[in-house]
């Protein structure tokens, strides 16, 4: 089964849980605490490896109670007990999503060849904002591949106005009236 339905489902349930105590901030954050001990090599091999008895694992899981929600935590020793602790990072992307379409807000994933400045991010935001009608996050990525413009993405949306899809666009036209 691929990851990401899984994953999903897993952030759903997560959420409707936060959702319920009114902790959808909270958890977050500690979702991302968790994910960040979690992709540490020793406690992966720990929790990944068939030869630790499970008994040991659940009681490093217990060891969290003390500082993470207890529902979390039990979701977590959901997820050792699964094998499926590497969902983490995805998890925790589905789970933003859920939280920030619920205040209302997007994140778009501007790529651009060199690092725009505060002011360009900030009127791309706002460009972007009023026309979806919601609060753009803006996730910055470099890549002196496209050239130049400008490549964005929300959601399954994809604006491309990088010089070099113009570039392949003429490319194709080019040869497509070469071969006429």
């Amino acid at each position: 089964m691929p990851k990401g339905p899984t994953a999903r489902r897993y952030a759903q349930a997560l959420f409707l849980l936060a959702s319920e105590k009114n902790a959808n901030q909270e958890w977050l954050a500690e979702i991302q605490e968790l994910r960040s001990a979690f992709e540490k090599k020793e406690i992966k091999s720990f929790l990944s490896s068939p030869r630790v008895k499970k008994q040991s694992k659940n009681e490093v899981i217990d060891q969290l109670k003390s500082n993470f929600d207890a529902l979390l935590v039990n979701f977590i020793g959901l997820l050792v007990a699964r094998n499926s602790v590497n969902l983490l990072p995805e998890i925790e992307r589905e789970y933003r999503s859920l939280l920030d379409s619920s205040l209302g807000r997007v994140s778009a994933k501007v790529t651009t060849a060199v690092k725009l400045s505060d002011r360009q991010v900030n009127h791309l935001s706002d460009g972007l904002g009023s026309s979806l009608q919601k609060e753009v996050i803006i996730e910055q990525d470099i890549d002196p591949d496209i050239i130049g413009g400008i490549l964005i993405r929300v959601g399954d949306k994809i604006i491309d106005g990088s010089v070099h899809s113009k570039f392949e666009s003429l490319k194709l036209k080019l040869l497509r009236e070469s071969i006429v």
